[in-house]
């Protein structure tokens, strides 16, 4: 072991672990070699940025070849809130065979969306920590190199940082020691003073997908310490599959590091790097080895404006794939419905027609079904329209030249005076016989002649039984003073089952994009576009709950807004 050497020997031993390595566990923050999996370790702005609440756990074991080395424990936790808030925690233990620290802190971040692709985030930490020096390793405790060192101190710790997010590149400043306070130097054996300026951080990475399968990642990191010279560190990871990743890193005077890692499921990620170290002294101190864990617990937050996830690294989201997927999927479908002229003017007969509706128009109106065409019997002349039998015409006789059509009936032998009888047209259905109206023979002689006295045929009207057909039960919305409620449907951008603050609807997706975009812009940035089968349009939502009372109390909150007056509530149900 360490403690059979001389003194002297020890200090310089440590000095040159220090002056090489440049890992110095005291005035030096501690370095990661997979800090990428949690960038929230280097800047507490990152705190929420994962968009769940995340769990991290590590574990570094520097030098395996020596007895004694350093080994760190770490675990942190934060979890995004609503407003743009994010919090967490982090603590930490660090031994070796002199120095043992410990330290916690919590932090708190804020959110500040420039627009929908640029935000900046700003977070601190606060804490206190631990350290004790074992002196019971040394040979002579007593020695005159030890006086004036105490063997345990308790401090504060602080940290600030920010970050700057655009698309899928970010870039973060942060100031690992906010708080000067007073520690011990294994490579001088003294204590010195550490100031908030004399170690500052600064990195950037970058996520470009190849494809929707393969993507790369470079980060590059500038260390700044007032102790020891600058450190560059460049790693560049590559994500395959969204399964699996490769990586390696080159830290400046600590040559290259191996990392590879997995993700299961997209929740949990599980990582290693191996480091040789720098390859004068590599034989003598042997590898050190990393473990990184990290897990995704429960969903994902719904308020979350703004994720960015090592774990969760495809293009896009699991929402704004389905999405996507979703309106390819819409694309071909209208490009099918324009060749059928009927799904067209089913289109056409949908309840809201390309104009903006409130949801109070939406929940009265219920989908058109057209009515079954039943093809009424052909009937031979004389046509009868609408069934409808016309009651006879009767004209006063005519005394030159009367003539008498059909039905045909025998004249009268009358000089110059013959009544006409009247034109009855008979429907001609199933050979239905009609009595021909009598008709009294005026009396000759007489001036006067009366009208004959036509009995109205009975003529009944044929019975035709339509078809039966069943019509298709649609059930309307479900209409209450609170709220409309409506089943999901199978349309491919279908709300899903929740509720929902609706402020419009269109039948034109290009114009609801068009709404929730201009409600982005005025801060509602939850505004997404649903559809709905049972009303026939595309929804621009503003706010989702699990929770009816939910929903019905932020649009009480909200409703009074300007422009806010429609605002109504939308519970979908399986």
């Amino acid at each position: 072991m360490l403690y059979k050497y001389p003194i002297m020997h020890r200090i310089v031993f440590f000095g040159i672990l220090f002056c090489i390595s440049l890992t110095s566990f005291s005035q030096q923050n501690e370095i990661y070699n997979q800090f990428y999996m949690n960038p929230y370790l280097y800047n507490p702005a990152y705190a929420g940025v994962e968009g769940h609440s995340v769990l991290f756990l590590m574990y570094h074991n520097q030098w395996a070849n020596i007895e004694g080395a350093p080994q760190l424990s770490h675990v942190t936790f934060h979890t995004p809130l609503k407003a743009g808030v994010g919090v967490g925690a982090t603590a930490y233990n660090l031994s070796h065979s002199i120095i043992n620290k410990s330290i916690g802190k919590v932090s708190a971040s804020y959110l500040v969306t420039i627009d929908r692709k640029h935000y900046l985030r700003f977070g601190m930490s606060v804490g206190g920590g631990t350290q004790q020096l074992n002196f019971g390793e040394l040979d002579d405790p007593t020695d005159v190199a030890f006086q004036g060192i105490v063997n345990q101190s308790s401090f504060l710790v602080a940290d600030f940082g920010a970050t700057y997010h655009f698309d899928h590149f970010n870039l973060g400043f942060s100031i690992p020691n906010l708080v000067s306070h007073d520690v011990f130097s294994e490579n001088a054996f003294s204590t010195i003073r550490v100031k908030p300026l004399d170690n500052l951080l600064v990195k950037a990475n970058y996520r470009g997908h190849i494809n929707d399968d393969i993507a790369i990642e470079p980060h590059v990191l500038y260390r700044y310490n007032h102790y020891a010279p600058d450190q560059f560190e460049a790693t560049v990871i590559l994500h395959i599959y969204h399964l699996i990743w490769l990586g390696t890193t080159y830290r400046q005077s600590n040559n290259f590091i191996a990392t590879f890692g997995t993700k299961i499921k997209e929740r949990i990620g599980i990582g290693y790097a191996f480091d040789m170290g720098n390859t004068a002294i590599s034989g003598l101190l042997g590898p050190t080895h990393e473990v990184h864990i990290g897990i995704h617990v429960g969903t994902r937050k719904e308020h979350a404006e703004h994720v960015s996830s090592f774990i969760k690294s495809h293009r896009l989201t699991p929402e704004e794939r389905e999405r996507k997927a979703a309106l390819e999927r819409e694309q071909q479908l209208k490009a099918l419905q324009a060749s059928r002229q009927t799904q067209v003017k089913q289109d056409d007969d949908l309840s809201i027609v390309g104009t903006k509706t409130t949801p109070d128009t939406l929940k009265t109106e219920e989908p058109k079904v057209e009515e079954p065409v039943v093809e009424e019997p052909k009937v031979e002349e004389p046509k009868v329209e609408k069934r409808v039998v016309e009651e006879p015409k009767v004209e006063e006789p005519k005394v030159e030249k009367p003539v008498v059509e059909e039905p045909k009936v025998e004249e009268p032998k009358i000089e110059e005076r013959v009544v006409e009888e009247p034109k009855v047209e008979e429907p001609k259905v199933e050979e239905r016989v009609v009595e021909e109206p009598k008709v009294e023979e005026p009396k000759i002689g007489e001036p006067v002649v009366e009208e004959p006295k036509v009995e109205e045929p009975k003529i009944e009207e044929p019975v035709v039984e339509e078809p039966k057909v069943e019509e298709p039960k649609i059930e309307g919305p479900k209409v209450s003073s609170t709220h409309t409620e409506v089943q999901r449907g199978n349309h491919m951008l279908e709300l899903p089952v929740g509720n929902y603050l609706v402020i419009g609807a269109f039948k034109d997706f290009d114009e609801a994009e068009e709404l929730s975009d201009r409600l982005f812009q005025r801060g509602y940035h939850e505004a997404l576009v649903g559809y709905v089968s049972q009303n026939g349009a595309y929804h621009v939502i503003i706010y989702r709950s699990d929770s009816l009372e939910k929903a019905i109390s932020q649009k009480n909150i909200i409703k009074n807004r300007t422009g806010m007056s429609n605002l109504k509530v939308l519970k979908v149900t399986e």
